[in-house]
């Protein structure tokens, strides 16, 4: 991470992770995240092999209100066999 703080599920595990931290997440393991402090948090993620950028890029919003794109969880389904859960209460 660049700056910020996230909670990141890691399988069963929360992290807290703040800036200078970094997560490998290898394939096919749940995994996501949650910015808890409602400040800005700026990361670099890195997808290898690539190809699943690509969904950020066809489904990027600048709505803040939305969790995630209309569309996004279908085609990245669709695409990669990802699977979708809400994230867990950490707090």
């Amino acid at each position: 991470m660049q700056s910020g703080n996230l909670a990141f599920l890691l399988e069963d595990e929360v992290l807290e992770l703040a800036a200078g931290d970094f997560v490998r997440v290898p394939p096919g393991v749940r995994h996501g995240y949650a910015n808890l402090s409602g400040e800005p948090v700026h990361m670099l993620v890195s997808f290898h092999p690539g190809g699943f950028e690509e969904l950020f890029l066809r489904h990027r919003s600048d709505q803040e209100a939305a969790p995630r794109p209309l569309g996004f969880v279908e085609d990245a389904v669709r695409m990669f066999g990802s699977e979708f859960e809400d994230f867990p209460d950490v707090r």
